[in-house]
């Protein structure tokens, strides 16, 4: 098989591969794009692709960006006039916590570049002759990856041939991640969240969420046949009421999970609760135990409830990088948020009290943790 058949075939896997992935495979195989990428890379070695042909590296990085900055200005001032007449853009606040989302969607951006451009496009460069036709070509991809969104498909599918166009000229796509991230942003702030759905692809463009209470469920009876409650039964101010809603809502043969923490079983250790006085006696307030959990649910018509261990956290963490990274910031946890500002000072100076004596004997302080994830199950005849 020469080169250029095997270029088109290379194509012909990727594609299929990722759109089973999205259509199909993602909760199912999760590490499935792991193999996907596996392959890619060896198709880098067979075709013996340098950084250069691959688009990465400092080498026409100039040239793109030239190229790229006022057609990306314009897109960004179209979309940020959008956003101040519809009064969206006030709602945007710059945190650490935004900024570190845009890094990682920024390096979201830059890994699909790598795949749109050092991939596709250059396979389809070496089986297409026509530039056009294999922009085009690459385009139409990029936006098959992005149905059925009404809003993505043309924004990836004209976007993406003005990107390859770039690429083959350029070969560089920093800045072509740079802008995708940009107008990205953007797009999923200016433009209303019911046309881009939080410019979700696949069936999860599909899923919409329902803001409700937990005790007032806004669902006729009989409506699904599982319902999973993860790390937030404990927030709910009547569980019991909220028990009894879950029993109206599924259907007969029906089963109900909550996944949680469970601190009555006094096997968890946690460096919250040894240095933050009333973080565990808070817990123990906050948190019903599993035999609380499946009394509520038998009460209320459910059978063979069990409880079982299904995830654990053994980690040591060091506290200075901890700190510095804001792992021990009031707003990390519930457990933290829910103390008084004295409560957690006291928390705070002490491992900090703690780094420097560790410190000064050559040591380094680690908070340990060795946590238990609980998941209750039940079922309805």
């Amino acid at each position: 098989m020469r080169m250029k058949e095997l270029a088109a075939v290379e194509v012909v896997v990727v594609f299929g591969a990722v759109i089973l992935y999205i259509w199909r495979l993602q909760n199912v195989y999760p590490n499935f794009p792991i193999y996907t990428l596996a392959f890619v890379s060896a198709t880098f070695f067979l075709h013996r692709d340098g950084l250069q042909q691959m688009g990465l590296g400092s080498h026409g990085f100039t040239p793109t960006l030239r190229c790229i900055w006022r057609p990306a200005l314009a897109a960004i001032a179209v979309l940020v006039m959008i956003g101040w007449i519809t009064g969206a853009l006030t709602e945007v606040q710059l945190t650490q916590s935004s900024l570190s989302g845009f890094g990682r969607y920024l390096a979201w951006c830059a890994f699909q570049q790598f795949g749109l451009q050092s991939f596709f496009s250059n396979r389809l460069a070496a089986s297409v002759e026509n530039p056009r036709h294999t922009a085009w070509i690459s385009a139409a991809i990029f936006a098959a990856f992005h149905l059925p969104n009404p809003v993505l498909i043309p924004v990836t599918l004209f976007g993406g041939y003005f990107f390859t166009r770039l690429f083959l000229r350029g070969r560089n796509i920093l800045p072509l991640a740079f802008a995708q991230a940009l107008v990205g942003i953007l797009l999923s702030v200016a433009l209303p969240v019911g046309w881009h759905h939080g410019l979700r692809v696949g069936p999860g463009y599909y899923w919409k969420g329902v803001h409700a209470q937990a005790e007032y469920l806004p669902f006729e009876m009989g409506s699904f046949d599982r319902i999973f409650c993860v790390n937030s039964f404990h927030q709910f101010p009547s569980k019991r009421l909220f028990v009894s809603e879950v029993r109206r809502v599924l259907r007969p043969r029906g089963g109900f999970t909550t996944v949680g923490l469970d601190p009555h079983t006094g096997l968890d250790k946690w460096w919250i609760y040894d240095y933050f006085e009333n973080a565990l006696d808070l817990d123990k307030q906050r948190y019903v135990s599993a035999k609380t959990i499946c009394e509520m649910l038998t009460a209320v018509g459910f059978v063979d409830c069990r409880t079982e261990i299904v995830q654990c956290f053994p980690v040591a963490a060091s506290a200075r990088r901890s700190l510095d990274r804001g792992d021990v910031a009031k707003t990390a946890t519930s457990q933290l948020a829910i103390l008084t500002d004295d409560e957690y000072q006291r928390g705070v100076q002490q491992i900090h009290a703690n780094i420097i004596a560790a410190e000064r004997c050559g040591q380094e302080l680690l908070l340990l943790s060795d946590l238990r994830l609980y998941a209750t199950t039940a079922w309805l005849r």
